[in-house]
């Protein structure tokens, strides 16, 4: 229809040309077309301005409207990575410190040793445990010439642990702790330097030598503890990797009792600001070698107290005259577990 109104307007425009003003000439419009229309050229059109064109419906135009879908990935916390590279040698005592608790925590207490709270008499402690075997660990340590590793336990109704002493090879051990301090009676109560088995006991000289004689000192009574005597449970700490184990609880405890053991006693992890300070510590330790000694210092761990920084004395021979000089704490942490 719109073509037949074109010719239309187009004949009717030729007929009155002779009798138009011709300063009056035909206006050319050009109609513009919105989108709302769905036209998307122009049509010029030649027509009288009293022409008008007839409405055009606007169409209805249906537009498919979907939700984009959004993928949400979760994050996750990046896990720690040590930043300090530990010394060979701090590897090497590492190691040692972790051979010797797997070593004392594998001693499971035998019924012989508890006794509802009377005294144990054992005829040969040493046959259920040998504490030399400590020195397949502590390798660059020693007993004496003449002397080796004996132990007497010592038990009541709320604790039991062993006594260990240097003892003199072809002697008979002693059966029962009443039997030691009868033969010794300056171990009955405060206990005199010959009484501890480092009197009797030398290292190589090595840096980490020194390091394992300390190593002894701390943790060489650690086994058949019994209930309060699990109060002894600290060692020395020399890498971050091992850092780790203690502040995830994926390390062994020094407690007859599983991990979920735990939790009945509350929350036993170490916070966010806990671990933050403690992944700052200096672990890596050190030997300065002297003529008659070394001065050592290390970082030391207990589950009652938490991290310390400890500066120990340790001459050259006569290690029974070995002594802390300093301690500091690094990091106060506490296990809600009392005995």
């Amino acid at each position: 229809m719109k073509r037949m109104l074109i010719c239309l307007t187009t004949v009717m425009l030729l007929l009155s040309a002779c009798i138009v003003d011709p300063e009056e000439e035909a206006q050319i419009s050009t109609l513009q077309i919105t989108p709302d229309m769905g036209i998307t050229s122009e049509v010029p059109t030649t027509e009288p301005t009293e022409t008008a064109l007839p409405a055009t419906p606007t169409p209805t135009i249906l537009v498919e409207t979907s939700t984009p879908t959004v993928t949400y990935s979760p994050t996750s916390k990046a896990p720690y990575i040590y930043s300090v590279t530990p010394s060979p040698l701090a590897l090497e005592w590492q190691q040692d410190i972790t051979n010797l608790k797997a070593l004392l925590l594998a001693q499971e207490l035998p019924e012989d040793f508890y006794n509802g709270g009377e005294e144990i008499v054992i005829e040969d402690p040493t046959l259920f445990f040998d504490p030399n075997e400590i020195f397949t660990v502590l390798d660059h340590l020693s007993m004496q010439p003449g002397y080796k590793l004996a132990f007497v336990y010592l038990t009541s109704n709320l604790e039991g642990f062993p006594v260990v002493y240097a003892q003199v090879e072809g002697e008979n051990p002693y059966r029962s702790f009443t039997e030691f301090v009868a033969d010794r009676p300056e171990c009955a109560e405060k206990r005199e330097d010959s009484c501890y088995a480092s009197n009797h006991m030398e290292h190589d000289g090595t840096a980490l030598g020194y390091l394992q004689f300390l190593t002894f000192e701390i943790m060489y009574e650690q086994f058949y503890l019994f209930w309060h005597a699990n109060y002894n449970d600290g060692r020395p700490v020399a890498t971050s990797e091992q850092l780790e184990l203690i502040l995830e609880w994926v390390d062994p405890d020094m407690f007859d009792m599983d991990y979920a053991a735990f939790t009945s006693y509350g929350d036993i992890n170490f916070t966010d600001e806990q671990k933050s300070t403690a992944r700052e510590m200096e672990l890596e330790p050190t030997v300065t070698i002297k003529e008659d000694g070394a001065d050592v210092r290390f970082v030391y761990y207990t589950k009652w107290g938490g991290f310390y920084e400890l500066k120990a004395w340790v001459p050259k021979q006569n290690l029974i005259a070995y002594g802390f000089r300093e301690a500091n704490q690094l990091l106060e942490y506490e296990i809600p577990i009392n005995f």
